[in-house]
């Protein structure tokens, strides 16, 4: 089954195989992947918010190019007051600026989304204190515990569990 399903529920298969528990382990990973699916739908949560900030950049630019040209024919942008004048400093900072804002958030976005898995050692532990580290740690965490409990329920000895994650 290597290639076709992961390793994680590979090892709890296994597992059930050795001590002849197969609907167990299947249970286990049934759970596990159940669990796995909350917490990316709490992560993907965070869509909604993203999709109202891009479209409020979409307004104040089109704020930027169409509204402010016709009303600083008829009043100066120097003689704006209150939101208007605010509105004008926000349609400039998205006309000037928002194109290498989202072209660095992006990059730090690649930027992490790259570390999460690769990094280790001292800086890793510092790094894990800080969202997304840390919740990347606490799901990988979840389920290394999980497998090593489904192996452990499934009658292996935990150094061979441990030996099979």
């Amino acid at each position: 089954m290597r290639g076709w399903v992961p390793f994680d529920e590979l090892s709890i298969i296994s597992a059930g195989e050795i001590s002849g528990n197969v609907h167990q382990a299947l249970d286990d990973i049934i759970y596990m992947n159940d669990t796995k699916k909350k917490v990316k739908g709490a992560l993907a949560g965070i869509i909604y918010p993203v999709v109202l900030l891009l479209t409020t950049c979409l307004y104040l630019h089109i704020f930027g190019t169409q509204v402010v040209p016709a009303f600083s024919g008829i009043l100066p942008v120097e003689k704006w007051q209150g939101a208007g004048r605010t509105m004008y400093y926000l349609a400039v900072f998205v006309q000037d600026y928002l194109v290498i804002t989202l072209l660095s958030f992006m990059m730090v976005i690649l930027l992490i989304l790259a570390t999460l898995s690769r990094w280790t050692g001292r800086l890793r532990l510092f790094f894990d204190r800080f969202i997304p580290w840390s919740i990347y740690k606490t799901i990988i965490g979840c389920g290394f515990l999980l497998s090593l409990a489904s192996l452990i329920n499934a009658g292996i000895p935990v150094p061979e569990a441990l030996r099979i994650i």
